[in-house]
């Protein structure tokens, strides 16, 4: 099984910003309305 790259960053209003290796933004999560969170963007690469 390969390694999954990239990372995760603190956004602005309680966001988090996903990353792959390269550094290009791939989605992002927001907190949903009863403390779940909701993903956006493209899905992470397998």
């Amino acid at each position: 099984m390969r390694k999954k790259e990239g990372y995760s960053r603190a956004g602005a209003f309680g966001t988090i910003n996903h990353y792959d290796a390269k550094g290009k933004k791939i989605g992002e999560s927001r907190p949903g309305l009863f403390g779940g969170m909701i993903m956006w963007g493209t899905a992470p690469r397998i």
